[in-house]
């Protein structure tokens, strides 16, 4: 079996029985975090939880209050009765934070030279709805799938639609 990328293997790797291989892989984003960083950061805003992605480095992942996912560190944040926290991860989810929960503070990790001013992951952004949108009407970019990947898929995505309904 193989991880995503060697820190999400860091972050597993002694929580499954299962034998992984690490990617030699990362993620521009999480890996420009510096423990350095977050330590500067929780120094200005002492108060603050530490929640990180675990893509970030492990320096990182261990000056963390919690290491959780992206959908975990909304419920996370939503279910916690305290007012400040430091992100460590892409923008996006940063602000998504700001919007969900504007009675909170949020303070960012990435002011620092290697990472550009906006922190934005360019894989992350790779695909946008516009884009789907004119690959669709186009029929362009048509991806092939196996008939049994196909029906595993199609019942992941039913089960996801009937939560959002109700």
């Amino acid at each position: 079996m193989r991880a995503p990328d060697k820190n999400l293997y860091y972050s597993f790797a002694d929580k499954t029985n299962k034998e992984l291989i690490p990617w030699e892989g990362y993620c521009p984003v999480h890996k420009a975090v510096t423990g350095d960083m977050v330590e500067y950061v929780m120094a200005e805003h002492p108060a603050a939880l530490v929640v990180v992605h675990p893509e970030c480095n492990p320096e990182v992942t261990e000056l963390a209050d919690t290491v959780l996912s992206t959908s975990g560190m909304v419920e996370y944040v939503g279910n916690s009765p305290e007012k400040e926290f430091i992100i460590g991860t892409e923008l996006g989810l940063v602000q998504l934070l700001e919007r969900t929960f504007p009675d909170k503070e949020f303070y960012q990790v990435y002011n620092h030279k290697s990472c550009d001013e906006s922190c934005v992951c360019p894989y992350m952004k790779a695909i946008t709805l516009g884009k789907v949108r004119r690959s669709l009407e186009q029929g362009t970019h048509e991806i092939e799938v196996v008939e049994d990947v196909r029906l595993k898929a199609m019942t992941a995505l039913e089960r996801m639609i009937a939560i959002g309904r109700d």
